[in-house]
């Protein structure tokens, strides 16, 4: 599977102060669909893992690092 489909986010080239609208964003647009797992490609920097981490707690969700790459965040909204 490639990371560019619908259930992935990239946010390489995005500041930090755009990710909450992002990140926001594409989740609500899943939560309607019904979707079950996203995910959110923040690269290995910490600091974006921790923003995108801040805005799941909103909704109750958690981001967990993926095993074949931890520069990608996997979100089980079910």
């Amino acid at each position: 599977m490639g990371w560019e489909d619908k259930f992935t986010l990239d946010l390489h080239g995005i500041r930090h102060k755009d990710v909450f609208r992002k990140v926001d964003t594409f989740i609500g647009s899943h939560l309607m669909d019904n979707s079950r797992t996203l995910f959110i490609i923040t690269g290995r920097s910490p600091e974006m893992k921790k923003i995108v981490n801040k805005i799941l707690v909103d909704y109750n969700m958690e981001g967990k690092e993926t095993f074949t790459n931890p520069g990608i965040l996997a979100i089980d909204l079910y």
